[in-house]
């Protein structure tokens, strides 16, 4: 027997042995998989939905919208398109986000547009969100305590939409003006917003003075003026012009 037929038979039974050993990994990798499959569909199923963030919405109209029941699998779900169901259910919804909370629970977070101001038209009172949003129409007569919104020219307004006009700058300096008012928590102090005019939007404040706004740039800053100059004047009354970057106010037994 020669050497080479020597070396060849000792090498035999290190391939066998590497054989077994990949047959053994495999089989391990199958069972592995399997308990995950079967852990997965088993363990991790939905029997609870919780949803927070509601006040105009009811309860039962998300979770029939998400298209998640009890006894679905929670890991192998969809959270993105059980979110992007629900942004029909109403127009009061500017934000889902939902989220997996193992072993059990769903859990949808809704963020609802409020009602700041409203638009008066010609048939009726849209309320709009912050973002300019059209959250719902109301009757004419419909009481309503927001500020109002007059001669603001709706463009083919529709639930849900934007609360579009003719012309973008209008609609661009309405959103900016309540961003401000909120921010210096003015808007409960302001009756109406008279918006005819696009570079002198025109509004009430504190029910005495009659602001006209001018250029619509640096509204924040002529918002602080104009409550540093109410706490100066005291209580009287007249009329308020922002004219380039001055501010000129006139008594009401001036005017």
């Amino acid at each position: 027997m020669t050497d080479d037929t020597k070396r060849r038979r000792r090498r035999r039974p290190q391939k066998k042995r590497r054989s077994r050993g990949f047959i053994y990994a495999a089989f391990c990798l199958i069972v592995v998989g399997g308990l995950s499959i079967y852990s997965i569909s088993n363990f991790f199923i939905v029997r609870e939905i919780k949803v927070s963030g509601i006040n105009k919405v009811k309860r039962q109209d998300i979770v029939s919208a998400c298209g998640v029941e009890n006894g679905d699998n929670l890991v192998l779900l969809s959270t993105r398109a059980a979110a992007n169901r629900l942004y029909g259910v109403s127009t009061y919804i500017e934000k889902v986000t939902v989220r997996r909370r193992l072993p059990d629970t769903l859990e949808i977070i809704v963020v609802e547009g409020l009602p700041v101001a409203a638009i008066v038209d010609d048939d009726g009172i849209w309320l709009i969100s912050m973002k300019g949003k059209l959250l719902e129409k109301l009757g004419a007569d419909s009481p309503v305590s927001l500020t109002l919104i007059e001669n603001y020219d709706l463009d083919n307004p529709m639930e849900g939409g934007p609360a579009q006009s003719e012309n973008k700058t209008r609609r661009e300096t309405m959103i900016v003006l309540l961003k401000e008012f909120t921010k210096a928590d003015m808007l409960s102090d302001v009756a109406s917003v008279d918006a005819e005019k696009l570079y002198d939007f025109t509004f009430m404040y504190m029910g005495r003075l009659e602001v006209h706004l001018g250029m619509p740039e640096d509204i924040g800053r002529k918002l602080r003026f104009l409550v540093s100059l109410d706490q100066a004047i005291g209580q009287q009354a007249g009329k308020v012009f922002f004219e380039d970057e001055r501010a000129r106010f006139v008594p009401e037994n001036i005017v």
